[in-house]
């Protein structure tokens, strides 16, 4: 058994508030084309299982408390479902990425593979308690280059790493209490409390009492133009091209609203160590940004 991190912890509780939802599933659609080497598939699973101990790991209740727990990696099975030459993949693949995960079963994540005409149709199922958007970029492209190998017939050179998760999730707990986080804690919650107030936008709809989590995005591509005088704004201004679109979204947020002092949720990577980047976890947060107009 191994502590969790504080973000962990967060979505351990909100688990428990909501169980049977699946707001925290990450969900990654592939589509293989042609054949499928299905043995060097499970193989690559298996290897990328024992190389990542948070893939093993599930969450148990002590005390009150969760604790990681993760299994032996010899007893370890991946859940793979298959399905053949259904009429419309695309639905099962959304019923798949909604499929709950109970937190106290290992593991946390699942691959659907649904056989068409043409090729495979992959659904890769991931709860964000034990990995990130990051993270699903490591498994893909250690799983992918390890299946390669394995089809080329090639050699293939087990490392372990030198850091898992679970070494994370103390180092942060412990962190967490030291007198430097602790002081920092203190300085920002005084800066949150000089009477900062909720973004006033208007709404089409009031929120509802109760999370349905009927949201939607919208997206959008800047003309290659536009894009090229972002890059160039930035350079002269020693700036990120996110830092100069943060600023144009905050003058939006000030001609909508008139609010001189506004915070803003900002997702960062959580990943400051270069020996972070090669892991799979939970390692994003949300850091509130507070951005005044002067």
């Amino acid at each position: 058994y191994y502590p969790v991190s504080p973000a962990q912890q967060r979505l351990w509780i909100i688990d428990r508030l909501e169980e049977g939802k699946s707001p925290y599933n990450i969900p990654l659609a592939f589509q293989i084309k042609g054949g499928l080497d299905e043995a060097a598939l499970f193989k690559a699973l298996d290897i990328i299982s024992r190389q990542y101990d948070i893939l093993r790991t599930s969450f148990v209740e002590i005390d009150g408390a969760p604790y990681m727990q993760v299994q032996d990696a010899d007893t370890f099975q991946p859940e793979v479902d298959k399905l053949w030459h259904p009429a419309h993949p695309e639905e099962l693949c959304a019923i798949a990425a909604a499929r709950p995960f109970v937190l106290e079963k290992a593991p946390l994540w699942r691959l659907l593979l649904i056989y068409v005409e043409d090729g495979v149709v992959g659904m890769l199922t991931f709860h964000h308690i034990i990995a990130d958007g990051w993270s699903m970029r490591v498994f893909t492209d250690t799983l992918l280059s390890l299946y390669k190998d394995i089809v080329a017939g090639k050699s293939l050179l087990h490392q372990p790493l030198s850091l898992q998760y679970k070494d994370y999730a103390v180092w942060m707990s412990e962190n967490m209490r030291s007198e430097k986080m602790m002081a920092a804690q203190r300085y920002w919650e005084g800066e949150f409390e000089k009477g900062v107030t909720p973004v006033a936008l208007p709404a089409d709809n009031a929120r509802p009492l109760v999370k349905a989590y009927q949201g939607n995005a919208i997206y959008t591509t800047f003309p290659a133009d536009l894009t090229d005088k972002l890059q160039r704004f930035s350079q002269q201004q020693e700036v990120t091209p996110f830092i100069v679109l943060l600023a144009a979204f905050r003058l939006l947020l000030y001609r909508y609203t008139a609010q001189k002092d506004i915070v803003i949720g900002v997702p960062v990577s959580g990943r400051e160590q270069g020996s972070l980047d090669q892991q799979i976890g939970f390692f994003v947060h949300t850091l509130p940004v507070l951005l005044n107009i002067t």
